[in-house]
């Protein structure tokens, strides 16, 4: 997976964990609140039928900080594998140019013409532009299987 498809997924578990951390405090407010109007002779009874809720609740709070601490372990992680994947393209990108300035026997300038569009500057649209029509080398054998 990559590193733009990750950060989207942790966003919406991050989301996700929110609005369950909501509702588990709703759910806190709402108990404690019926619990203050109950009569004194039911409250036993009523804090009974409480207690399986309020331990699912509970155990929801540790799990939900779990969550928490993975979407940051993979947010880092993501981050990571950006500049991985960055310097990889960067390694493929300066071969491509390599490649092409020794097929047709460009010198550095001739290189830099030919990225930049005979401009003083290389503009976005003219690096990608460079990269679809340039000389690229033939895949190697390991990478055609």
């Amino acid at each position: 997976m990559k590193s733009t498809e990750i950060v989207p997924l942790v966003d919406e578990l991050e989301s996700q964990v929110k609005a369950a951390r909501e509702e588990v405090l709703e759910y806190r407010k709402e108990v404690t609140s019926l619990k203050e109007g109950v009569a004194a002779e039911v409250l036993g009874w009523f804090s009974i039928q409480c207690k399986p809720l309020d331990a699912k609740s509970g155990r929801l709070e540790p799990r939900l900080s779990k969550i928490t601490g993975l979407c940051t372990k993979f947010r880092t992680e993501a981050k990571a594998k950006a500049i991985t994947e960055l310097a990889a393209l960067e390694v493929q990108a300066t071969r491509m140019m390599k490649f092409h300035q020794s097929a047709k026997s460009l010198s550095p300038d001739a290189l830099f013409e030919a990225i930049s569009g005979k401009k003083e500057a290389v503009e976005k649209k003219a690096f990608l532009k460079f990269f679809k029509t340039c000389e690229k080398p033939a895949p190697a054998e390991d990478e055609k299987a």
